[in-house]
């Protein structure tokens, strides 16, 4: 733990792929793969159908190096669980992380999104969850908005070589 977030570090689940490809144009993980609309199924697909991308993916600088990164939910190959990938792009092709994970029958109800820079409420600064040591967290470049539908959400921001994990309340 560092104070007010815990870092999820590059290196803890990343995989280097061959080539310069763009962050945005890899392939999924090996045993991971894009959800089928079916997995998507349940009382906030209209809101998921009205979102760009269907709230599975965004694209922007992550980490502030120039390059476009991004970060997509994916479905485990097996069905039980799924996750939040970031694929930051670098020289030596794109490193991809895995920032999150939960059960398949979440996925329904969860969605990603940008955080543009800024300042926002963290839960605890807004009254949930125990104490904390910064009411705000204060984005210099876009972060990932990990959420639930008309729910909660945690931010992952890159915090010069890693990514910080600050929870969020509606």
């Amino acid at each position: 733990m560092r104070g007010r977030r815990a870092a999820v570090t590059a290196l803890a689940a990343a995989a280097l792929s061959g080539g310069a490809a763009a962050a945005g144009a890899q392939a999924p993980p090996a045993g991971w793969r894009r959800p089928p609309m079916a997995a998507l199924a349940g009382p906030d697909l209209a809101l998921r159908q009205s979102a760009p991308d269907l709230n599975l993916k965004v694209s922007a600088d992550f980490d502030g190096d120039g390059d476009a990164d991004s970060a997509e939910l994916l479905l485990a190959r097996d069905g039980r669980t799924f996750a939040l990938f970031a694929s930051l792009a670098s020289p030596a092709g794109a490193v991809q992380v895995k920032l999150a994970e939960g059960p398949a029958e979440d996925l329904p109800r969860t969605g990603v999104s940008l955080a543009p820079p800024g300042v926002y409420a963290t839960a605890c600064g807004k009254g949930a969850g125990r104490a904390c040591d910064a009411a705000r967290l204060e984005l210099k470049l876009p972060a990932i908005s990990l959420f639930t539908y008309e729910s909660g959400a945690v931010y992952f921001d890159w915090d010069g070589g890693a990514f910080a994990r600050t929870w969020a309340a509606d």
